[in-house]
Formats: structure tokens, sequence, C-alpha cells
């Protein structure tokens, strides 16, 4: 794969990569969230340390009250009692000076040390140490003293280094406080400065991890469309060649069939009528594969066309049961059909598929069967108005197969095992093809069976009821002779190309007693006909010069 620098990129280079760039972001990550839980720490520390120094103003302001109550008791005698008074004092004196220390503790701690800081706590020991003195000698002065004048100077020095202490302890707090916001602005580029690097690494890992992903992958859809799309013109092209190539077989052996069938009906001796019939059977094997080909390269290019028209379930299940019927016969089976009175007589569907189904189905379980074959066709009305589901089951009492065979079964190609294809014989192609019908008629096939028991292969598909259609009256050839052309004289023109079909329906119809024209392409039959009145044209279709259609 390459890069938009052109330079090749290999997959084991994008997973080295990526792993690099998604443990960078996990380690920034992880150290960003420790120092930021660390500082917010801090800050819950930093907090009360401004709680702290803020109650400690609180404190000095409050011993400063009780000291001037307790200096002048005759002011407040009968509403202050000095008992209590005192140990407030004492209380409020004691939490002052705790506080002092742990001030002074923590001013000295790393992160707080700073020249503005260290200026205002040497001010704040100054201060505390000029008011702590007069505090315990006001209040440790007897009552009957407290007018002295050494107490009075005592009092008078608290109240003057008391509003000292308060604009000493007011810059601390104010110190603490600017540090404090300080942390927090640091904590805001710290995060930020995380995000940048996280945002640089995703950027890089975008250039160089994912975009040559993004590259690689859109390479590898172009690649697996182009494959895609000479595959279907591979498969497109397969399927024309085998079309063309059933029908270029296809013509020279129904040729060959009818001339078989020719010499047949010419009373030949029993040993020529016996290759005779070796060479129709193995005609019609060799047709039957070539048809089975034609099927499946339909089947395989998406070509499968169906017909929806009206036709009589009954009688032509019967008639292709009939068909089977000798050859069943001579390996001494029976074959039996039971239709459910459910099913419609008549009903919409390809009767050529359908009957193609079932010859495949009944011949393959003729094939394998001990002694009988039953055919079963019902009918599940699913709605009003005609909608049905057409249902048929074929069971034998074969050799049966496992559920692995069973699983490859309708595989192209596919037979239970070599032994099979050796004893019974055939290509494989017969039930893929009934797949592939089933699978273009919108219905089901599928198959139960236990190895030495026999197989049920049943089938399903939609339809609806129809409509009776009139039936076409077929000639019955067996009692044509030379007396025809008599019976029935009319002129006939054949337009076909190829000469062994000429010299085929020339023999055909001399059966009749009938004298035909030929013309070798589609121009020369426009030529014949525009010369002379003919009663019946045999058109082939396709021909040099002028196809059969531009003719007609």
């Amino acid at each position: 794969m390459k890069s938009s620098s052109g330079k090749t990129v290999s997959s084991r280079s994008l997973h080295i990569r990526s792993l690099l760039a998604l443990s960078l972001v996990a380690v920034i990550t992880g150290l960003g969230r420790y120092y930021v839980g660390q500082r917010i720490v801090s800050q819950q520390e930093d907090g009360f340390v401004i709680n702290v120094a803020g109650r400690q103003r609180m404190l000095s302001q409050r011993l400063a009250k009780n000291v001037y109550k307790l200096a002048n008791p005759q002011a407040f005698e009968g509403l202050v009692d000095f008992s209590s008074q005192q140990s407030e004092f004492d209380g409020s004196y004691s939490s002052w000076v705790r506080a002092h220390g742990q001030i002074i503790r923590w001013s000295e701690q790393p992160h707080w040390q700073s020249k503005a800081l260290a200026d205002a706590v040497s001010e704040l020991k100054q201060e505390y140490q000029a008011l702590v003195v007069p505090l315990r000698k006001a209040t440790n002065t007897p009552l009957e003293l407290r007018t002295a004048e050494t107490f009075t100077q005592a009092v008078s020095a608290v109240v003057e280094h008391e509003s000292k202490y308060l604009e000493s302890m007011h810059r601390v707090v104010g110190v603490f406080e600017a540090q404090t916001l300080q942390n927090l602005e640091s904590i805001g580029d710290m995060v930020g400065t995380i995000c940048a690097i996280v945002l640089l690494v995703l950027i890089f890992e975008f250039l160089f991890v994912f975009s040559p992903a993004i590259q690689q992958i859109l390479a590898t859809q172009s690649a697996l469309v182009e494959a895609s799309e000479q595959a279907q013109q591979g498969v497109q092209s397969k399927a024309q060649f085998l079309a063309t190539m059933s029908h270029e077989i296809r013509t020279p052996m129904n040729a060959v069939l009818a001339c078989t069938d020719l010499l047949l009906s010419q009373h030949p001796r029993p040993e020529d009528r016996k290759l005779l019939s070796t060479i129709r059977n193995s005609g019609d094997t060799l047709l039957a594969l070539i048809n089975d080909i034609l099927d499946f390269s339909k089947i395989e290019s998406g070509k499968m066309s169906l017909e929806s028209a009206s036709f009589d379930i009954k009688v032509h299940t019967r008639e292709v049961i009939e068909l089977l019927d000798a050859n069943s016969s001579k390996k001494g089976l029976t074959v039996t059909v039971d239709i459910d009175p459910a099913v419609p007589q008549w009903v919409l569907g390809d009767v050529t598929r359908y009957r193609q189904l079932l010859f495949n189905l009944v011949g393959n379980a003729t094939k394998f069967a001990e002694s009988r074959v039953q055919v079963r066709v019902t009918a599940k009305h699913l709605s009003v108005g005609g909608k049905l589901e057409i249902h048929c089951s074929i069971q034998d009492d074969g050799i049966g197969m496992s559920e692995e065979q069973q699983g490859k079964l309708f595989k192209q190609f596919s037979q239970a095992d070599a032994s099979t294809t050796r004893k019974y014989g055939g290509t494989g192609l017969g039930l893929s093809i009934c797949k592939g019908i089933t699978d273009a008629m919108g219905g089901q096939i599928w198959v139960q069976s236990e190895e030495g028991v026999g197989s049920i292969f049943q089938f399903k598909f939609p339809s609806e009821e129809s409509k009776p259609v009139a039936q076409k009256k077929s000639f019955d050839f067996s009692k044509a002779s030379k007396k025809t052309a008599v019976q029935c004289p009319i002129s006939i023109l054949v337009v076909e190309d190829n000469p062994v079909n000429q010299l085929i329906i020339q023999n055909i119809l001399a059966r009749f007693g009938y004298k035909v024209d030929i013309a070798e392409n589609g121009q020369v039959g426009v030529d014949r006909v525009r010369a002379k009145s003919y009663d019946l044209v045999f058109m082939d279709f396709n021909m040099p010069v002028m196809d059969g259609l531009e003719a007609t």
C-alpha cells in the first residue's frame, strides 16, 4: 500500500504506528489525569488553609473583645459572667495559637514558598509576638488589680497590636488567595497543554495511520470491485460461450437423432435396429447433458427466465411419470402418483420448469430406488384470491445418504460420493439445476434421507389458481403417410442455411408425400416468396445475409 507521499506502507508498519500513537495518548492522558488530580487535592488543602487563615482573623478580633470585657468588669457587671468569659478567652486563645502554628507550618511547604508570602509571614510572626505577650498579661492579672496602670497598658497594647496583627493576617490571606488562584490557572494551562498534545498526537495518527489505512481500504475496495466486475464479465462470457457452444452442438446432435429416427422408421434389420437404438439412446443422453449445461450456465449468470401461464398441473404431473415409466418398469420399480384433491386443476406457473423439476427428481429417484418411488403433490391455500403454495415430494427406498452427503447435495458438480458417479452415472448438475429453478420460482428444495432406508426430495413454490385454457389439438403423426399430401395438398418452403437440416426436413416431409423448395438464407427466402405463393414456410432464425426475424 502507498501513503500520500507515494511510499509503500506495510500493514505491520501501520499497526506499529497505531499502537505507538495510542500508547502515547494513553500515557499523556494518564500523566495529565494524575497531575490534575494531585493539583485538585492540593487545591482542597489550599482552601482549608485559607479557611483557617480567615478564621484566625476572626479569633484575633474575638480575643480583643474578650480582653476588653475582662478589663472593664465594672462596665459589664451583672451582664457578663466573668468566669465563663475567662473560659471563652482561654479556648479562643488556644485555638488562635494552634492556628497560628498551622499557618506558619503551611507557609513553609514547598508549593507555598514565595517572597511575598515569606515577607507577609515574617511580619505576621512579629505582630504575633507583639500581641501574645500583652494578651497573656492582661488576662492573667487578678480581678482586683485590673485597674492598675500595668493592666491598662497591657490592654492598650492588645488593642494596638490586634489591629496590626489583623492587617498582617489580611496580607497573608491575600497572598494565600493569590497563589491559590495562580495554581488554578496553572491547572487550566496544564489541561490546555495536555489537550494540545493529544490533538497533535491525533493529527499525527490521522496523517500517518488513519489516512494510509483509509487509502489502503479504498484501494482494496477498488480492487475488489474491479475483480468482481471482471468475475462478472467472466461469468457472462462463459455463459455466452456455453450457450453458443450448446446451440452449435445441439444442431448436429438433433440432426443425428432425426436421421436415426428416419432410419428406424424404414424397418431396418433387427441387428441394424439394435445399433440404431443405441445411437438414439446415446444421443438422447448427450442432448440431455447439453441441456443441463445450458441451464446451469443460465442459472450461474442469473439469466434463468420464467414464464407465467395457466397449465393443468395434474395432467402434466402424470405425463412426466408416464415418460419415465418405461425405464422404471425395466428395473422392476413401481412408481405411484398421489395428487391431493385440494390441488387445483389449473394453476399459474412455468410448466416447462415444473416438468423439468419433476423429471430430474423422479428420474433421480428411479436411478437409486430398490423397488418403489412415490410422488405426492399437495397444495396449501395461503389467502383469499387463489394464492397457494404447491408442494411436491418424491420418496424412494434407495441407498439413502448421510448428513454430510446431504449438506453438499445441491452444490454444483456434487454427488454423494465418487462411487455413486461410477455406479449410477450423472454429472452432478441435475440437483443444482433443480435448486436454481426453485430459487428462481421463489420456492425451496430440500431433502430428508437416512442411509440404507431411502430419501425424500421435496420442493415447494408459490402459485395461484387460474382459469382453464383451451387445449391445442395435436396431430397424430403415426397416421401420417404419403397419402397426406394427396388429402391435404400444400406448397412448402424451407428457409434453412444448414444443409444437414435441409436434408432432414426434406426427408421428414417426404414421408408425408410432400416435395419442398429450399432457400439457404432469409434473402433467398424473401425472393422465393415474392416469386411464388407458399401455403407454409419453415423459417430458421440465425442465418447469413438475412436472419429469419428480418425475413419474416
